[in-house]
């Protein structure tokens, strides 16, 4: 195995490693009964993160930092990455309420709620996006021929999608009858899988993990919170349409 094929391999085996001890260990303490687990459920977001620590630094003892893709010469994809996510959370709320029409919300309860979810993107959640974004979408494409970046947009897709299942199966559709939780996983699947695309379009038009970074956050904060869909009883619907609205945003025509 060529040795720069030989790193990308060990950081997902370790991540993954990583990720499912953690989960096994959180399952061990409660699960998802437990508020605790879920409080720490965004550590996992920094394993990849150690992964090429790991990898990186204390095996192939070489540079860590010139790896990650941490670029800010701005450009106009940043700007992209910020109005995007606007742009599509705008799209589910109106596709979403004219599928089921339950939805109330005033401008009093909406635009508070909106703007600090606005301001949690540009901030914790973007940081927090920024310790995969420099694994997924920096340390793997520094590692890569510029040529090759398209095929590796899919793979990294794929892996970034099926590390979330644990995510999904035990927390985030827990509640759910067994056949539900499975169905509504694979549709979460697929949303990542795209938007796992989208990312890394964003990435490689900016040249930047940074604006990977900045699309991931604001995604994470707004496309994905749930506050303003309380009225809305049947979740299969608002997750349709946000795998819908990915699609449409990344194959407009």
């Amino acid at each position: 195995m060529k040795p720069i094929k030989k790193r990308l391999v060990l950081v997902i085996c370790i991540t993954f490693l990583l990720t499912l001890t953690f989960h096994l260990l959180l399952q061990v303490n409660g699960g998802s009964s437990n508020t605790v687990n879920r409080n720490l459920l965004g550590l996992a977001m920094g394993f990849p993160f150690l992964a090429i620590f790991i990898v990186q630094k204390l095996l192939f003892k070489d540079d860590l930092f010139k790896t990650l893709g941490l670029s800010l010469k701005l450009n106009i994809w940043f700007l992209v990455a910020l109005l995007l996510p606007i742009v599509m959370f705008f799209l589910v709320l109106l596709l979403s309420d004219i599928l089921v029409p339950t939805l109330e919300i005033t401008n009093n309860s909406f635009l508070r709620p909106f703007f600090t979810l606005v301001l949690i993107g540009l901030t914790v959640a973007t940081l927090s996006a920024l310790l995969e974004e420099i694994v997924w979408r920096g340390y793997f494409y520094y590692y890569t021929e510029k040529s090759q970046w398209g095929p590796l947009s899919f793979i990294v897709a794929i892996i970034w999608s099926v590390w979330h299942v644990p995510v999904a199966i035990f927390y985030k559709y827990s509640l759910l009858p067994f056949h539900h939780t499975m169905l509504y996983t694979l549709v979460f699947c697929l949303q990542l899988f795209f938007l796992s695309l989208l990312i890394s379009f964003i990435r490689i038009r900016s040249n930047s993990a940074i604006a990977a970074a900045l699309i991931h956050g604001m995604v994470n904060a707004l496309y994905y919170s749930d506050i303003f869909f309380v009225g809305l009883d049947n979740i299969l619907i608002l997750e349709l349409v946000r795998l819908f609205t990915i699609i449409c945003i990344l194959f407009p025509t």
